[in-house]
């Protein structure tokens, strides 16, 4: 089955997302994502030592943090990437499936 393109849904409050300074805390968005694999284990009954995350930091030279992913194996059905994954900017998103 061929991948077909689909269009990314924008909510309208980004721009008072985009309007606020910007002030990323690694540390912070870190717990974040923990926290949300936590709550999809939580959300689909998964007992705790069937609970996997894993954190993936990758660095440019040995010196420089590129990029930092975290990994769990909840999954997402077809349905979630459709109505929520390509949804950006989506101030509810954290109440999405609870």
């Amino acid at each position: 089955m061929p991948i077909k393109p689909q269009r990314f849904v924008i909510d309208e409050a980004v721009l008072d997302l985009l309007g606020n300074e910007f002030k990323f805390d690694h540390a912070k968005g870190l717990a974040e994502w923990l926290k949300n694999s936590r709550d999809a284990y939580l959300r689909n009954g998964v007992p705790d030592p069937q609970q996997f995350v894993f954190i993936r930091l990758v660095e440019v030279g040995g010196e420089r943090l590129k990029r930092i992913e975290c990994i769990d194996f909840v999954g997402m059905t077809k349905a979630h990437i459709d109505d929520s994954f390509k949804r950006f900017f989506d101030p509810q998103a954290a109440r999405r499936g609870a």
